[in-house]
């Protein structure tokens, strides 16, 4: 799977946007007042690095988003490319229920 991601020329935030924001809105439906919390994980993928964002849901992640990135470009703080992801998948979404 990681291969997959890794050398695809899919943009994995486009393809990851409608299931992420149906996963949200679904357990925003069933649970109106819980509090949502996602996480994040940078996932060593050879000579990539993955950056998954998650619900976390019966000990494992409902994925919401990636970001793919060769090792070579991911010198150093990572928190442009979090907190870019983050930005993106919060824009999906009405101001009302961020």
């Amino acid at each position: 799977m990681s291969r997959f991601w890794c050398r695809s020329e899919i943009d994995l935030r486009e393809a990851f946007e409608s299931i992420g924001q149906r996963i949200i809105e679904t357990v925003a439906y069933v649970h109106p007042k819980r509090q949502i919390e996602a996480a994040l994980d940078w996932t060593d993928l050879g000579e990539f690095l993955g950056l998954w964002l998650s619900l976390p849901h019966q000990a494992r992640g409902l994925p919401l988003g990636c970001v793919v990135l060769p090792k070579e470009s991911a010198l150093g703080s990572m928190t442009g490319e979090d907190a870019e992801l983050l930005r993106s998948f919060l824009g999906l979404f009405p101001e009302e229920i961020r």
